[in-house]
Parts: C-alpha cells; sequence; structure tokens
C-alpha cells in the first residue's frame, strides 16, 4: 500500500484531522503548562538552605537563564539540569567582566 493511496482513505483523512486537532491543542495547553512549572522548578525554600559551595554566600534564581547565581564575591553561575541545581564549582560558569 503506498502512503498516497493511505492519505487519501476517508478513515485515514479523519484520524489525521484528529490528530491533528489532538496534538494543537497538547501544545497549547499541556507543553504551555510545562514551561509555566519550569520557571517554578526552584523554590523559595531551597533557595534559603542553598549556599554558594566558592564562597559561602546567598544564591539566588535567574529565570530567564535559568541559573542560580551567587551575589557573594565569586559570582559563580551555577546550572540547573532536569530540575536539579548542579553545585560543583568545577562545572559552574565564571563571571564575565
Amino acid at each position: 500500500m503506498s502512503y498516497s493511496c493511505w492519505i487519501t482513505n476517508p478513515s485515514a483523512k479523519l484520524f489525521l484531522t484528529v490528530f491533528r486537532d489532538w496534538y494543537n491543542i497538547y501544545r497549547e495547553v499541556i507543553l504551555e503548562e510545562t514551561v509555566e512549572s519550569q520557571e517554578e522548578i526552584i523554590s523559595q525554600e531551597l533557595l534559603e538552605i542553598l549556599a554558594c559551595p566558592a564562597c559561602k554566600s546567598e544564591i539566588e534564581y535567574d529565570r530567564e537563564s535559568q541559573k542560580l547565581i551567587c551575589v557573594g564575591e565569586c559570582q559563580r553561575r551555577y546550572l540547573i539540569r532536569d530540575g536539579i541545581p548542579v553545585m560543583l564549582i568545577d562545572e559552574a560558569e565564571l563571571p564575565t567582566n
């Protein structure tokens, strides 16, 4: 069976239409909620507990870059991978001057 024959099949057209509509709803609703929930990955309680491993200063959460930034003298930026802060000095980004 060729693909062109499959697409001209009325049942296949109905399936593709329903799938397309479902996928559009999925993109608008589900993916939008995922993006919104990722913005709140780091809770305020966690920020109060965390400290910079290099200089022991407080950490702030930068939502735009999805990084934790040291507000102390070292100014290192720590990545967040899959919702988990990577608080390793060797993997932190150094500040640019």
